[in-house]
């Protein structure tokens, strides 16, 4: 017998007890839901912030797509420049020369139709210069201008994936997620408030968690806005639609034509532009959109 064995043989039984207690609760740990694995939300904006620079999104863009409600024609086409500080001015022309302008200046949202100003405006600039932040630093920002909870993360099904939700903790009630709303048919937030939106809405932004896309946003006032698969655009990768969806009022689609960038200072998004006289554009009927 080596010295030291008696002692250990004297603490055998001790000693199984030990390795059977670890064995039992790495079992338990097996068992635990996905949540209790959910990485620090530092950690998924620093990911999404990656893929946000290597998207090339981080500059001035420029859109040009077309909007529908539902599987109906194109409504509007429009042209959209978002810009990483929070700008952001869409432009859309309908039929018979209607034309409508939307600017975004920080938080305040202002909308124009054929020069008058419209009170309670929808909500159709969403916060895209999510999508272009580039640094985790400049990330946190901006998702802390829209109201999403800093150092908050849950997990939740999105699709056929699931999505890192920010801003939203795990087990708190978050309803089921646009894309699967739309999927059954459903109008989110509006037939079923019960069941496809929390009591009180929740600031927060799904990410794909294996691509660290950004797949949803919400808001505070229960506005809800799913993105669509990423495309490349020459070197720019970009959602290819997005679906926005608000209280009392149908899902709007936009669908992209193209994007590029653009150099858009401040004084591109100003008021002046938003009250400017309306000028005819070439055509006046919406371009056919592409493919879904």
């Amino acid at each position: 017998m080596t010295p030291g064995s008696a002692h250990s043989f004297a603490n055998a039984p001790a000693y199984r007890a030990t390795r059977g207690a670890v064995g039992v609760l790495c079992v338990l740990a097996l068992a635990l839901p996905a949540a209790a694995f959910i990485p620090k939300a530092k950690r998924v904006v620093a990911e999404v912030a990656k893929v946000n620079a290597a998207s090339k999104r981080a500059t001035a863009l420029r859109f040009e797509l077309s909007m529908r409600m539902g599987d109906g024609e194109p409504l509007a086409r429009g042209e959209l420049i978002t810009h990483p500080t929070g700008l952001a001015r869409l432009e859309l022309r309908g039929a018979r020369g209607l034309v409508e302008r939307h600017l975004l200046q920080g938080s305040e949202h202002s909308t124009a139709r054929d020069g008058e100003l419209v009170e309670s405006p929808r909500a159709f600039l969403p916060p895209l210069f999510l999508l272009q932040a580039d640094s985790a630093a400049v990330l946190d920002a901006a998702l802390s201008s829209v109201g999403v909870r800093e150092g908050v993360v849950g997990l939740a099904p999105c699709g056929e994936n699931e999505c890192f939700m920010l801003g939203r903790p795990p087990g708190e009630s978050r309803g089921a997620s646009l894309e699967a709303a739309l999927a059954e048919g459903l109008t989110p937030g509006f037939e079923d408030p019960e069941e496809l939106s929390p009591a009180l809405p929740t600031a927060s932004v799904w990410v794909d968690v294996e691509s660290f896309e950004i797949r949803e946003m919400s808001s505070s006032s229960g506005v809800r806005v799913l993105l669509g698969p990423t495309a490349s655009y020459d070197s720019l990768r970009v959602p290819r639609w997005w679906v926005i969806a608000e209280p009392g009022k149908r899902p709007v689609r936009f669908e992209v034509h193209t994007v590029m960038p653009v150099n858009a200072p401040a004084s591109v998004f100003s008021r002046s532009w938003l009250m400017a006289p309306v000028l005819p554009a070439e055509g006046d009927a919406p371009p056919e959109a592409p493919a879904p």
